[in-house]
């Protein structure tokens, strides 16, 4: 099935359906890091990537799991384009958001630690508003799940402070989200406030260049 079958709105795929394009993904993994390096290409890949992430959403974890899937998309966030492994790509949120429903939150924690994100380029890697802002939740998501909660709260804050002229779903869920990391850090005794409410807060991460 094609790849707007899975995207929503509107998408009336089957759980099967879906457990199908994950593993048919996945199979295609050396396809699509050739057609990703080609400039060309890029949009057509980019659809595959979110219609897997859509796809996982209606998947059991055993079968996101056994999909493959996580390789796939690990390699093409990682290596897949000709951009640096630093550069935010569309990959990088629809990664971490499977590896959430799949429940491997160590998993996503050892990629970004070895690929940090530095940078996004609107010239080499187009991303927009909401790749930046799911992507900085989902890594907040992914710390709180290992229990690294001042780290959490730090990607947690890139995305409610990230500027825009309203604000939205994901940075509401954001800020629900640190305050609860900020409460599990006190219970810790990791951090004592809450970052930027304070003069000396600080944030201990690199935040993306617009």
């Amino acid at each position: 099935a094609p790849a707007i079958h899975f995207l929503p709105p509107g998408s009336d795929a089957t759980p099967d359906e879906c457990a199908q394009y994950l593993r048919a993904v996945s199979l295609h993994t050396p396809g699509l890091v050739e057609s990703l390096r080609n400039g060309g290409e890029q949009r057509f890949v980019n659809d595959i990537v979110r219609a897997a992430g859509a796809a996982a959403t209606r998947s059991p974890r055993w079968v996101i799991s056994r999909s493959g899937i996580l390789g796939t998309l690990s390699t093409l966030a990682a290596s897949g384009s000709s951009v640096p492994s630093h550069v935010l790509t569309p990959c990088h949120p629809e990664l971490l958001q499977v590896c959430v429903l799949a429940g491997h939150y160590r998993y996503a924690w050892e990629f970004t630690e070895r690929f940090p994100i530095f940078a996004v380029s609107p010239y080499r890697s187009p991303v927009n508003p909401e790749v930046y802002l799911r992507y900085f939740y989902l890594l907040g998501v992914v710390r709180l799940g290992c229990e690294a909660y001042r780290e959490a709260i730090a990607a947690f804050e890139i995305c409610v402070t990230a500027p825009s002229q309203i604000v939205s779903a994901v940075q509401i869920a954001a800020r629900k989200k640190m305050l609860l990391a900020l409460c599990l850090a006190e219970q810790e005794g990791v951090v004592s406030e809450i970052p930027g409410e304070e003069e000396d807060g600080e944030v201990e991460e690199e935040e993306a260049e617009r």
